[in-house]
């Protein structure tokens, strides 16, 4: 009957151990979104923590960070203001990129959407 006991009080114990050593078990993580181009001047709209925002930039780069949750929705949105510019566009969630984009041209726009994972 001891080991019985026993038997259950260590299973039971086994049992309830929890693996929260690893970042990727959290649900709750940094979000950054970044944003570079050539020239100054960006049209950025993002959408954080259930809320849009619109930024019209005068420099070349920007950059903001926030904490999220996994299954949150995520959107960046930039277009340059001038003609013959390279823009790119990064999504990172837990110091791993999410999604990236670059476009070129006269006036680039690019754009990233999605769920974190």
């Amino acid at each position: 009957m001891y080991r019985l006991i026993l038997l259950l009080v260590i299973v039971f114990l086994l049992g309830n151990c929890s693996k929260n050593d690893d970042e990727n078990d959290n649900p709750k993580g940094t979000v950054t979104y970044e944003v570079n181009c050539d020239k100054t001047g960006l049209f950025i709209t993002y959408f954080e923590n259930g809320y849009s925002y619109q930024k019209d930039i005068e420099t070349s780069n920007w950059q903001i960070n926030f904490e999220a949750f996994s299954g949150d929705y995520v959107y960046l949105q930039a277009m340059a203001k001038n003609p013959d510019e390279n823009l790119s566009i990064k999504i990172e969630w837990k110091n791993k990129i999410f999604k990236q984009k670059s476009a070129e041209g006269n006036f680039p726009q690019a754009s990233i959407t999605g769920y974190l994972d």
